[in-house]
């Protein structure tokens, strides 16, 4: 039996996300007309490391298309790093993908100096930039679903709201009463 404080709990979640929602996508319709299961992928590391959507299961996964000549990608990695740093990877997974055919390795591995979260060379799965605009971002919630995908910069503070919104306990599945 539901709680009347989580079925409020969760109408009030589902409309701060569809507001968020409303608000990043661009003005050629939305992304996602309802949230449909995430295609598996595997993103190839930096580093030289592999990882699966499934060894993800149970997090939010931030997707996040750049440039290394891209001054807006900079500074949206830069917020999601701050998130995935504040947030931890217990319950997050973000990766910075590079979308550049023939990236410059020198500025990537700077790049990848600059963060905690893990750049990526490629991706499998059919993902890739939205329009071929960087940035792009794609955010799969905890159950997989896929919540977003958004070309363009955020504004500061957007995404960090957006993971907070989705990262939020439910009443639930609170088990300290």
């Amino acid at each position: 039996m539901t709680e009347p404080g989580a079925v409020l709990f969760n109408r009030c979640r589902a409309r701060a996300i569809a507001l968020l929602l409303a608000c990043a996508v661009p003005a050629s319709g939305p992304a996602v007309a309802a949230p449909e299961a995430a295609p598996d992928f595997t993103v190839q590391l930096l580093s030289g490391g592999a990882v699966s959507a499934g060894a993800l299961k149970g997090k939010v996964i931030v997707l996040n298309f750049w440039a290394s000549w891209c001054v807006p990608c900079k500074h949206e990695l830069a917020d999601l790093n701050a998130t995935y740093v504040r947030r931890g990877s217990r319950h997050l997974a973000v990766f910075a993908i590079n979308a550049e055919q023939a990236p410059d390795q020198r500025r990537l591995a700077q790049q990848a100096g600059r963060m905690t979260i893990p750049v990526a060379i490629s991706i499998t799965g059919g993902y890739r930039p939205r329009n071929n605009a960087v940035p792009t971002t794609i955010v799969i919630d905890s159950a997989g679903k896929l919540v977003l995908t958004k070309a363009g910069a955020w504004k500061p503070g957007e995404v960090d709201a957006l993971i907070d919104t989705l990262l939020a306990p439910s009443p639930a599945s609170d088990t300290t009463r």
